[in-house]
């Protein structure tokens, strides 16, 4: 929760190598789905001040990864991702990289996760077939590729609507695990931080009777 304000105060390593280190361990090690789905949702929101040359290679990674997820929300989440980060992908990387993961989202057993991958498929077929018409504007589409002076306003944007509509809208059908309890993708927090608070909350009280 905290990176979303500080990733744009991190040095080079702490931000493209450490930060990025501990989202992957979340991804293929955390057992919380809501956990792995809200690291999905950050990388996402924070992915305009990642380093340009790094950039491309370690969005398609984690959000490819995603895709692979057990948990529905995360699957559909990292579809997302890749639709709302498209400015940040080369052409190659689109044609060659980007669209055979999204096309294998196209048989997911959640309709809604399918139905998000259609449509980013159709996003990016488009940018393919304009680039063929008309050559020229390749350089225009990949501008923000190789730039390290992006805003995130209009990312941030898009992000937050399809976080706190179209997903959670959802997500009750999206879960996997029927007893999970329902995630909040503005970065909720996880099963076990609510019941360490409970604890502490459970333990001070306790004390002051006692005194």
């Amino acid at each position: 929760m905290a990176m979303l304000y500080l990733a744009s105060k991190l040095n080079y390593k702490n931000l493209n190598v450490e930060l990025m280190k501990h989202f992957s361990r979340l991804q293929t090690s955390d057992d919380q789905g809501v956990i792995r789905t809200n690291t999905i949702v950050c990388l996402g929101k924070i992915a305009a001040h990642l380093n340009p040359s790094l950039r491309g290679r370690l969005l398609i990674s984690a959000f490819g990864r995603g895709t692979q997820d057990p948990f529905g929300p995360s699957r559909q989440a990292s579809i997302y991702a890749l639709y709302h980060s498209e400015r940040f992908f080369t052409l190659k990387d689109i044609a060659t990289k980007i669209l055979p993961i999204v096309c294998h989202a196209t048989i997911d057993p959640e309709l809604d996760v399918r139905q998000q991958a259609f449509k980013t498929i159709n996003l990016f077929i488009k940018k393919l077939e304009t680039v063929s018409e008309k050559p020229e504007l390749a350089i225009e589409m990949e501008k923000d590729v190789n730039s390290s002076n992006v805003t995130g306003i209009a990312n941030e944007t898009s992000w937050t609507s399809w976080a706190l509509t179209s997903l959670s809208s959802n997500i009750g059908k999206l879960t996997t695990k029927p007893q999970q309890p329902s995630v909040n993708l503005t970065l909720a927090k996880s099963d076990s931080q609510s019941a360490l608070a409970n604890a502490s909350t459970s333990t001070t009280t306790t004390t002051t009777v006692k005194s």
